[in-house]
């Protein structure tokens, strides 16, 4: 999907083309993607193979785009300026409140995704994920309430997979927050994953680390919002062993 920056209305057309299908039922843990009219069908298992077949696996990089794509629309959005997308060989004009709910969608979309590569690095690791197995021994768990950041995080081991829970209990977030995991021990904490988030009012998000990326068993979050500088220090951390 092309995007560039364009003034112009969101003809009738394109605007019954952004309904909001229901999601379609998936074997996945991870939410099903909103469906917009204008993307086809977006499922699961469609992704899935488009990731294997033609990007190589590479979620990360999938995940970069999405990124990228997003920032760009939200930088658009805040301009007061609009969005031309070409999707399957049609142009769309977006702007104003058919702009945001767009970008809202396309954030929920980044979330998904997110998700299922979560699940795919996790099902690799499915031989050998019992081997560093039990529940967590230590979960320390700093408030986070700065600069419209109003979070709880929770943490727990579970057949050798680290997970963080993290739920807004504030406001919609005004801008994108990088979510990061560090490995802690052996020299200076080493980021093992990280995630661009919007987090809206009651949104919750699961952050998983399988063994072979928590090689020392301790781990740290840190939450680092795109609107304003906080010092680097972990808002939780947790040890499994």
């Amino acid at each position: 999907m092309k995007e560039f920056h364009k003034h112009g209305f969101l003809s009738l057309l394109a605007l019954l083309s952004l309904l909001v299908l229901p999601g379609a039922a998936s074997a996945s843990d991870c939410a099903p993607f909103p469906q917009l009219k204008i993307w086809g069908e977006y499922t699961h298992e469609k992704l899935q193979s488009l990731v294997d077949q033609r990007l190589g696996g590479d979620w990360d990089g999938y995940l970069v785009k999405l990124d990228k794509g997003l920032q760009q629309m939200q930088t658009l959005h805040e301009r007061g300026k609009g969005v031309a997308l070409n999707i399957g060989g049609k142009r769309y004009a977006l702007e104003g409140k058919t702009l945001e709910a767009y970008i809202k969608a396309s954030e929920k979309r980044r979330d998904v995704v997110a998700c299922l590569a979560q699940e795919a690095e996790i099902a690799k690791l499915d031989n050998f994920a019992t081997a560093a197995g039990g529940e967590a021994s230590d979960v320390e768990v700093a408030a986070i309430q700065v600069a419209d950041l109003n979070l709880n995080v929770d943490g727990e081991c579970h057949d050798g997979v680290a997970s963080f829970k993290v739920s807004n209990q504030g406001e919609t977030w005004p801008k994108l927050a990088t979510i990061a995991i560090y490995r802690v021990g052996n020299g200076s904490p080493k980021r093992v994953s990280a995630r661009r988030m919007r987090l809206s009012d009651g949104q919750m998000a699961t952050f998983k680390v399988p063994p072979a990326k928590n090689t020392t068993g301790r781990l740290g979050l840190f939450v680092e919002p795109s609107w304003v500088k906080r010092k680097f220090e972990f808002d939780a951390t947790l040890t499994c062993g």
